[in-house]
């Protein structure tokens, strides 16, 4: 009788190092996957299809052309005639949106590089500037030249 008690008691000594060694595997898996499927679900949201890019701009746009036309108007009036010139520029490969700021103060496409910066993070599309050579026109404002950059 003794004996089977004993062999009893060996079985669940070595049950419950199996059990605790599938419980640890069980848990450490869970957690692996559910850090995992938060990345993968934040960076999901996060990103931005070619129609969803366009669409962002349009609503952006929608806001502001108002004041745009208002300004136009005012332009018009006023008999300066204004000149609509193309400029080149390259962005290099790797770029972020405050080296590409800085290039476009530059060239005078822009007059605050900071408003840039702002309005790009404003739509959302301040990872999604490309890389390679434009051609932008002087009289396009900043969504404009967001939108060619985003292409």
């Amino acid at each position: 009788m003794n004996n089977k008690f004993e062999r009893l008691r060996d079985f669940l000594y070595e049950a419950i190092d199996y059990f605790m060694i599938i419980g640890i595997i069980v848990l450490v898996t869970g957690i692996i996957g559910w850090r995992l499927d938060l990345l993968f679900t934040e960076s999901d949201n996060s990103l931005l299809t070619q129609a969803n890019v366009e669409d962002k701009i349009q609503e952006v746009n929608a806001k502001d052309k108002i004041s745009e036309s208002y300004e136009n108007k005012n332009e018009e009036d006023s008999n300066n005639p204004i000149k609509d010139s193309s400029i080149k520029i390259s962005v290099p490969p790797g770029s972020n949106s405050t080296s590409i700021a800085e290039i476009l103060e530059d060239k005078g496409l822009i007059d605050n590089s900071s408003e840039f910066i702002l309005k790009t993070e404003e739509m959302d599309l301040s990872t999604k500037l490309k890389s390679g050579d434009f051609e932008l026109s002087t009289n396009d404002n900043l969504e404009e030249i967001i939108h060619i950059l985003t292409r």
